[in-house]
């Protein structure tokens, strides 16, 4: 499979983006984003994990170059993640699955940031999380680069990073033992040698929903040990236990207890919204019982006018009556 063939290959600029599908129907909306790119030094490289067909997600007259990689077996994350570097010409990488897209800037803007900072390795994007139908679902990833927290949590979306090739001699690979939280391996893997840098531009979109199953709705299932995101990251913590420091694990520490902090305040201050909430409603309560109360007061004071006019009308008349 392949597609056109880009004039300006050879600059030394030549992206590889890797593709991991499993045919879902968003490739092709993952494809056209890649075709869009500012950038047009574009090599992609898809990764079949499914041995399924891809022929028809491919549209005529594709810009790029395709290469298809196909193994004849169906392969885990780790191992199509693997499969695509390995095949990967571009002296810069970016991944991006079948269900995400990327801004027409995306690339250009990330490979001008590693080339005006030829001492970092990897630059990544801010990046919105979008429900099944691509809405925005209320989450961006934008947090600046911290070491620390990379240690604990994976805040940075796989499709948002643009890396240098480079980096691979340092023997970084996706991690093949690890079923969800390979990228945040990875991503630790890569930290160890380079500093990533935050280009504070939103424009990578994270679909809800897809196969690696580290959407958790609750923060606590992150560190449930009854389900597959509870043991894999168990297993990350494992493995790299032995190579922090203990500064690194103060610091660890610290940060969660901060997080901890601030969640209990997040906690406190949705309970005090609670409370204002019900005094609202008590207060609109007697603000209706008190217009209640002047609408009897007024058909009250109507009625009073009534008959005190009456009873002037009628003392009136016993008094016209008295001096006949």
């Amino acid at each position: 499979m392949s597609g056109g063939q880009d004039p300006t290959a050879g600059t030394g600029k030549l992206v590889s983006v890797i593709c991991r599908t499993v045919g879902r129907a968003t490739l092709t909306e993952a494809l056209a984003s890649i075709a869009e790119q500012s950038h047009r030094d574009i090599e992609v490289v898809l990764v079949n994990a499914a041995c399924v067909a891809l022929e028809s997600f491919v549209p005529p007259n594709y810009p790029f170059p395709i290469k298809l990689i196909s193994g004849g077996a169906k392969l885990a994350r780790a191992e199509a993640a693997n499969a695509g570097l390995d095949a990967s010409d571009g002296n810069f990488l970016l991944f991006l699955d079948d269900d995400d897209w990327i801004a027409p800037e995306h690339i250009i803007s990330l490979l001008s940031t590693l080339e005006a900072n030829p001492q970092d390795g990897a630059a990544y994007s801010s990046t919105r999380k979008v429900s099944a139908i691509g809405e925005p679902a209320g989450i961006e990833f934008d947090r600046d680069f911290d070491p620390i927290l990379l240690m604990r949590d994976n805040f940075i979306p796989i499709h948002s990073v643009l890396f240098r090739k480079s980096l691979l001699a340092h023997h970084c690979r996706f991690d093949t033992d690890l079923e969800v939280y390979e990228d945040w391996d990875f991503w630790i893997q890569l930290s160890q040698h380079t500093s990533f840098i935050h280009v504070k531009s939103l424009t990578a979109f994270y679909r809800e929903g897809g196969d690696s199953e580290t959407d958790a709705h609750n923060i606590d299932d992150r560190f449930n040990m009854g389900n597959i995101l509870g043991i894999s990251r168990a297993r990350v913590y494992e493995k790299w236990k032995n190579s922090w420091s203990g500064e690194q694990i103060s610091a660890l520490i610290e940060s969660s207890l901060a997080d901890d902090a601030i969640r209990s305040l997040h906690a406190d201050i949705a309970a005090k919204n609670e409370e204002l909430d019900r005094v609202a409603a008590r207060l609109e309560k007697t603000a209706s019982d008190y217009k209640f109360i002047q609408t009897d007061y007024k058909l009250v004071e109507s009625a009073y006018q009534t008959k005190k006019n009456e009873l002037e009308s009628t003392q009136n008349a016993l008094a016209a009556v008295r001096n006949v």
